[in-house]
């Protein structure tokens, strides 16, 4: 959840980020996103009111119901996140370790297309994540 709720924080502390219902950032967080694979963002505890927008699941890849956008969802976690930015989606919020993470398991894989987005607009190769971080 830290690599959520860093960046969700520091958008909301930034203003660029609209409160949208009070203690619900999924939210806020899908009107300035759209549709994304945000996992268990239909559950109980980060639904409280039952009304978060279809999209945070969207993007998501489950096949049932038993995963579909749960912690089991094939996109959920930091290599899940990676691999949801890869295939079709535009931004993943992960631990600064992820992309090695996904080079150990898959060394095949082309980490090289993943940049970083810092807090200023500016992009950086994933590899400077100590001067570009949230």
């Amino acid at each position: 959840s830290s690599g959520w709720n860093q960046p969700i924080s520091q958008l909301l502390r930034d203003r660029r980020l609209n409160i949208i219902d009070c203690n619900n950032h999924v939210k806020s967080a899908a009107l300035l996103f759209g549709s994304m694979c945000a996992p268990d963002a239909l559950n109980r505890q980060f639904n409280p009111t039952g009304d978060n927008p279809s999209t945070v699941c969207d993007l998501c890849q489950g096949t049932n119901g038993n995963t579909f956008c749960t912690n089991q969802d094939p996109y959920a976690g930091n290599i899940g996140a990676l691999m949801c930015l890869f295939n079709q989606g535009d931004i993943a919020f992960v631990r600064h370790t992820a992309i090695i993470e996904l080079q150990i398991r898959d060394p095949t894989f082309p980490i090289d297309q993943f940049q970083l987005l810092c807090t200023n607009g500016q992009r950086l190769p994933w590899q400077q994540f100590q001067q570009c971080n949230w």
